[in-house]
């Protein structure tokens, strides 16, 4: 993840970027039984850092079949919406 982390720098994406433990495993499971740990927690700043990150996976993708991104809220989803795969 950190030459995914270099492009989103490199682009001027201005959100933060969390690769550490403990970010994971918060985002790993919401209220459901269901955990997919995420490789890494994006918390984009405005709508031009969403289109920044959208447009670096369609680009990656072929590269990194299992690169996706998936919205998130609060987490207190009961089926599991919040960690998907996409």
């Amino acid at each position: 993840m950190d030459d995914i982390k270099e492009l989103l720098a490199s682009r001027g994406f201005k959100g933060e970027l969390d690769d550490s433990a403990t970010a994971k495993e918060t985002y790993s499971h919401d209220a459901s039984m269901f955990e997919i740990r995420p490789e890494l927690v994006v918390f984009p700043k405005d709508s031009a850092d969403v289109q920044s990150l959208i447009k670096l996976v369609g680009e990656k993708k072929k590269s990194m079949p299992n690169l996706s991104v998936t919205a998130r809220s609060a987490g207190t989803d009961m089926a599991g919406g919040a960690i998907n795969d996409s």
